[in-house]
């Protein structure tokens, strides 16, 4: 059997320490999971790393005891990149985030640009998915995921560095990227099926300095191109700090 993983935010971990459970952790565990009073699960909250659990009660103040940590907190590089793509169809969108968190990334913006498929988010939704696949692929936090913002709020707001996948001729390869920005927060942008248009192309060129890369010679969906451009800066930034 797998361990099972508990994102637990409102809790700190410290030896003994009880750990309360809400009614959809509860369900969780007992009903989904089938777990025992007395089963070992890990849990984490993004402050104090993760932590061997045990369950101690379902009854009427369901509960597990901190016991052992297992991994202290990281703060590695990753935590610094960010993803910012353009809303998609909720299917599509739902990947995104599931894939980028698997990745690694610290933070999401949905942005609304003018041909973007979608103008709605649902952010409920996507913190449980963040949730879900930060306990799934064993991360020791959850991303911050943002409400939607339109491409122009989102520039006014941005303050770390942007790498913005094109199609234009005038692109430099990824690895080219990463050295230019391995000491900087980084946000990567994705723009909608058919791209940003040359106006919104140029806006943030001229108003964030943003860095144009390339990912080849094909046209990828948008959903493919915002994992494939997170993979390939990731990759990239661990050659060079090989």
């Amino acid at each position: 059997m797998s361990i099972i993983r508990l994102f637990t935010p409102l809790s700190r971990f410290s030896e003994g320490e009880p750990i309360h459970l809400g009614i959809d952790e509860l369900n969780y565990l007992k009903n989904v999971m089938r777990c025992k009073v007395g089963d070992k699960i890990n849990i984490f909250n993004s402050i104090d790393g993760t932590w061997e659990a045990e369950i101690k009660s379902f009854n009427l103040m369901p509960m597990l005891i901190c016991r052992t940590c297992i991994k202290e907190q990281s703060n590695k590089l990753f935590r610094k990149i960010s993803l910012g793509f353009s809303i998609l169809k909720p299917k599509s969108t739902d990947f995104v985030i599931q894939k980028a968190t698997e990745l690694g990334v610290c933070r999401i913006y949905p942005l609304i640009a003018e041909r973007s498929i979608c103008r709605s988010f649902n952010l409920k939704r996507a913190e449980l998915i963040a949730k879900e696949a930060s306990e799934q692929s064993f991360r020791d936090n959850v991303p911050e995921v943002c409400t939607e913002y339109t491409l122009r709020n989102f520039l006014s707001l941005n303050k770390a560095k942007i790498i913005l996948l094109s199609l234009n001729n005038q692109c430099v390869e990824m690895l080219d990227a990463a050295k230019q920005t391995i000491n900087e927060d980084v946000v990567l942008i994705v723009g909608p099926e058919g791209g940003f248009t040359q106006d919104e192309y140029d806006s943030i060129i001229s108003s964030c300095g943003a860095i144009p890369v390339t990912l080849g010679e094909f046209v990828l969906r948008a959903e493919t191109a915002s994992i494939s451009a997170l993979s390939n800066y990731m990759m990239s930034i661990r050659c060079l700090r090989a």
